[in-house]
C-alpha cells in the first residue's frame, strides 16, 4: 500500500513542477469552492420558491387575463383581456375532470387608491371566494372573508 519508491517519484515529480503542481492545487480547490457555492445558490433558490408558494395549493392554477397582442376583427391590439364568470363557465366545461372552480380579485401594488382617516395611500388588494379561503392558509377571517392585504400608505 505505502511504498517509499512510488512517493518518492511522486515528490520528485512536484518538486520538479512546482508551478504545475501549484495551479492543480489551486484548480481543485476552485471546483471544490464552486461546487459549494452552486449547492448553497441551488438550496436558496428551491426555499425561496417554497416560501412564496407555501400559501397556494398544490393542484392549483392561476390564470390572468393579459393584454392581446394582434388586432382581431376591428378591434386593436393591446386590448386588455378581463376574464368573467362566463369564462369560469367555459373552463367548467371544457375540463370535467376538474371538481372545483374559483374566482378571486385583485389589484397590483399601486393600482388601487385606498384611504381610511387622515392616511391615503397606493394599495395592493385581493379578494376570494369562500372556495379560495379553504385553499390560502391563513388569509381569511373565521367569516370566509379575506385580510389578506397590504399597503405602501402615506399621512396626508
Amino acid at each position: 500500500m505505502f511504498d517509499r519508491e512510488q512517493w518518492g517519484e511522486v515528490f520528485e515529480s512536484i518538486g520538479k513542477n512546482k508551478l504545475r503542481a501549484v495551479l492543480t492545487g489551486f484548480a481543485v480547490f476552485w471546483g471544490i469552492f464552486m461546487l459549494i457555492i452552486l449547492l448553497g445558490a441551488g438550496s436558496g433558490l428551491r426555499n425561496g420558491f417554497e416560501y412564496n408558494f407555501k400559501n397556494t395549493a398544490k393542484n392549483s392554477i392561476t390564470l390572468f387575463g393579459g393584454e392581446t397582442s394582434k388586432p382581431w376583427n376591428g378591434l386593436p391590439a393591446n386590448r386588455s383581456i378581463q376574464l368573467d364568470e362566463d369564462d369560469i363557465d367555459a373552463l367548467r366545461n371544457a375540463i370535467p375532470d376538474w371538481s372545483t372552480f374559483a374566482a378571486d380579485t385583485g389589484y397590483g401594488a399601486g393600482r388601487a387608491n385606498c384611504s381610511m382617516a387622515r392616511t391615503t395611500g397606493a394599495t395592493a388588494s385581493a379578494g376570494w371566494v369562500p372556495r379560495v379561503c379553504r385553499w390560502r392558509t391563513g388569509s381569511c377571517c373565521a367569516d370566509g372573508s379575506s385580510t389578506r392585504w397590504t399597503s405602501r400608505a402615506t399621512a396626508k
